[in-house]
């Protein structure tokens, strides 16, 4: 999931402000089945009930692509980043959840409407939307609802964080077919702000993981709007980074302990 300082959906129906120096960015394309989440592993659906693949009908023709992840968090409601929604509408949506695979089995259900933070902006900053499908989903083993922190809940640096999604391998390529998981240690606040004062500011509404030394873990594009779990609790909603799990540029995720309460008012 390559981030950019650019609409992560890189397509012109989004309004973010292309910029030269790129962080990773999703892309509404054919998925091509050898990518995945940079360093994970294959995940078993059992390990991320919560995960969803989420895909887009941009033109609105009924042809749906995989351009995002999220994660369930009621039996109609899915989390994920303002950032996939923006510039859509409830009905180009379409979630499948409930199986390892964005393009076969699981569970699937058509979008009702789309509720966008009202002060997501071009920082990404309050990098949060929720979509609402039109029909529950059948919960169970393989689809179960993520837990959610507590307001204002704090992630100390150095836990373990475990990041799913449908995302490439490496950058500048698009959508996987499977699942990836992998497990990131969260960074210090105070470490992520200095890694990118010269690129997009850090604020308090986000939180970093990755290795800062190494790289080699972490997100990319079309991991975009997926959870960032630690001790079983969603604290993080993937949403940018320089590049893909590069050295010294650590990925960073929308801080769901920011936002308890908005999601409260909107959970269905």
């Amino acid at each position: 999931m390559q981030l950019r300082l650019t609409n992560i959906i890189c397509c012109n129906m989004f309004l973010i402000l292309l910029v030269a120096t790129c962080l990773f960015g999703v892309q509404a394309s054919e998925p091509n089945l050898n990518n995945r989440i940079i360093g994970g592993d294959y995940a078993n659906i059992y390990d991320a009930p919560h995960t969803a693949a989420i895909l887009l009908d941009k033109e609105s023709i009924g042809s749906f692509w995989p351009v995002c992840t999220g994660i369930v968090i009621g039996v109609r409601t899915i989390l994920t980043a303002a950032q996939c929604t923006n510039g859509t509408y409830g009905s180009q949506w379409l979630v499948r959840a409930g199986t390892p695979y964005h393009n076969s089995g699981g569970q699937l259900r058509f979008a009702s409407y789309l509720v966008q933070h009202p002060d997501f902006n071009s920082n990404y900053d309050n990098d949060i939307s929720i979509i609402v499908v039109q029909q529950d989903f059948i919960l169970g083993a393989a689809l179960a609802i993520g837990t959610l922190p507590n307001e204002g809940e704090i992630v100390p640096g150095g836990a373990i964080g475990v990041l799913s999604g449908f995302g490439p391998i490496f950058e500048e390529s698009v959508f996987g077919n499977h699942m990836y998981i992998v497990k990131v240690p969260i960074i210090n606040q105070e470490e992520c702000v200095a890694a990118y004062t010269s690129y997009n500011p850090v604020t308090d509404n986000m939180i970093c993981a990755g290795d800062l030394e190494n790289g080699g873990i972490g997100p990319c594009q079309e991991d975009l709007g997926g959870p960032l779990v630690v001790n079983n609790v969603i604290v993080g909603i993937t949403s940018w980074s320089l590049g893909c799990a590069r050295p010294k540029y650590p990925g960073v995720w929308t801080r769901v302990s920011k936002y308890r309460a908005w999601i409260d008012e909107n959970l269905v």
